[in-house]
């Protein structure tokens, strides 16, 4: 890796292992204090939040990334256009808000935890501009600053709240003091170390920035809804509790996200200036992200299988125990999603997005559909077996069109390398699992 790529992963592992950990430490409590049904409420309320973020973002801060990535010397220009498109969406993101009120199995309590994660979700869309921008001149480690200090606010202040009895809508609003921090602390290292502020809105040039950033908003958008629709199907079709469960477990594996989220942040840019030539410096960043997040994605999904009842125990506590078939049936899906997000962002660099979004619009059918017919019978397990059918189609499709017409893989000799590592700390765990949990969780990770 070249010297910038080794520096930003560096930062960027820094920045998602502390957030792996305080993030660990929340849940745990939450799933205690909070309980299956009002954290299957907390869950749908966070689920909103992305979808009022991507209303506001509409593709401009991957866009930002990439087109700034080649030319910094226009950052200010982008940065103020996209800053004031962002304002002028602010209004239509918001709009479906009073309609909550007329949703029946809703009560207010729910309603007003998805308006405070709604405005959360408005500050995040405002401070990862800034995360835009650090990346584009590959500095990672001012967001890994930010994001570490927002996760201290909002791990810390909401433990200490759930513990002392505050509740759903005092821990939610904590993540909106946290996205406030964020906010201000991102434009205010942007002001001071990268441009100086400004607001500009040019009509056409901010309607051509507009135009060439929603297929990275679009895409952004179906990606989130096929992962995310399972939490609002099983809001109408199941209860609280169902809900509750199932999130339980997609959330422990979606912190797993973070590690290939670590690769492709510390890549892209490297990524946005080979790939589009299909160079030789293009396979060789190919080839070493698949082989990494396979080593990385085996023995995560073997771990979560053999040991999904101590694991759900062990987190969550014996209420959430039914959870741990739907965390089997997640391990896959989370290991397929490395290697999803990975090539996700191949084929953005590649600028293929229009591509992507047409593998997103099938990936969401099909999980649609899926979940249609599998939830009434197998309910949140059901769920589970839907996201991990859409997510094997999305990598077929999408492995398929990069070895085609992006990059090649440049060695192979890694797959059963990580098969046999893999099927060693599985002899392991079978062996040991009469033992202490977090002794035999630490002997299989050495494995």
């Amino acid at each position: 890796m070249s010297g910038n790529i080794k520096k930003n992963a560096y930062w960027v592992s820094l920045g998602q292992l502390l957030q792996m950990a305080l993030a660990l430490a929340v849940v745990p409590v939450a799933t205690r204090y909070l309980g299956d049904e009002q954290f299957g409420v907390y869950s749908l309320a966070s689920v909103l939040m992305y979808f009022v973020f991507l209303f506001n973002d509409l593709g401009l801060n991957t866009y930002f990334t990439r087109e700034v990535a080649r030319d910094t010397n226009a950052a200010q220009r982008w940065f103020a256009n996209a800053l004031s498109l962002k304002l002028a969406t602010l209004l239509p993101a918001l709009l479906f808000l009073p309609a909550l009120w007329l949703v029946p199995s809703l009560n207010e309590e729910a309603r007003w935890a998805i308006v405070i994660f709604c405005g959360y979700g408005i500050l995040s869309s405002f401070f990862q501009l800034s995360f835009a921008a650090f990346r584009a001149y590959e500095r990672m480690g001012y967001e890994t600053l930010i994001l570490v200090v927002e996760k201290i606010i909002t791990s810390g202040i909401g433990i200490a709240l759930l513990v002392q009895g505050y509740g759903l809508l005092w821990f939610c609003g904590v993540f909106l003091i946290g996205g406030v921090v964020s906010l201000a602390l991102s434009l205010f290292i942007i002001h001071k170390k990268f441009f100086p502020l400004k607001l500009s809105f040019e009509p056409q040039f901010s309607r051509g920035l507009l135009r060439r950033a929603l297929p990275f908003g679009l895409s952004m958008f179906l990606v989130n809804v096929y992962d995310r629709v399972d939490i609002l199907m099983l809001t109408a079709m199941t209860s609280a509790s169902e809900v509750g469960l199932y999130a339980a477990a997609y959330k422990l594996l979606s912190l797993t996200n973070l590690v290939p989220t670590i690769l492709v942040t510390a890549l892209f840019p490297a990524l946005a200036r080979e790939a589009a030539l299909g160079s030789e410096e293009a396979a060789r960043i190919f080839t070493k992200g698949l082989k990494y997040l396979t080593f990385l994605a085996l023995p995560m999904i073997a771990g979560a299988m053999v040991l999904a009842d101590d694991l759900v125990v062990f987190m969550f506590g014996a209420q959430f125990q039914k959870a741990a078939p739907a965390l089997q049936i997640l391990s896959w899906v989370s290991g397929i999603l490395f290697l999803n997000i990975f090539l996700a962002t191949l084929l953005t660099a590649a600028n293929h997005q229009k591509k992507l979004v047409l593998v997103q619009i099938g990936g969401l059918i099909t999980n649609i559909s899926l979940n249609w017919i599998l939830i009434p019978k197998y309910s949140f397990v059901g769920a589970a077996l839907a996201t991990l059918a859409t997510e094997g189609l999305v990598l077929a499709a999408c492995l398929l069109f990069a070895m085609i017409r992006i990059t090649r893989l440049l060695e192979f000799s890694f797959i059963p390398k990580a098969l046999l590592a893999t099927a060693g700390m599985i002899a392991f765990c079978l062996f040991a699992r009469e033992y202490n949990f977090l002794l035999v969780l630490a002997g299989a990770t050495v494995v």
